[in-house]
């Protein structure tokens, strides 16, 4: 659906990441686009720490995500409301 963050993952992948190519196999292609969807499904650029995020660096230097054969672990820290 236009406009969804499935969408917005897709658009950005295909119009602007600089870094996901056919040299990263269907696996880091579909690891970068759920990282991407996880992204803008909860508002990432509202997020108080973004770091590297849907940058040009590999998924595995944002902030949060460490990858062993993969992202094993996504750590976004502690929620806090106001």
């Amino acid at each position: 659906m236009p406009g969804s963050p499935q969408d917005m993952a897709l658009q950005w992948l295909i119009d602007v990441d600089t870094e996901t190519n056919g040299c990263n196999g269907p696996d880091g292609i579909a690891q970068r686009y759920i990282l991407a969807v996880f992204y803008f499904s909860t508002n990432g650029i509202t997020w108080s720490n973004k770091a590297s995020w849907l940058g040009p660096s590999s998924e595995c230097t944002w902030y949060g995500v460490t990858c062993v054969n993969g992202v094993s672990i996504l750590n976004m820290g502690t929620y806090h409301s106001r």
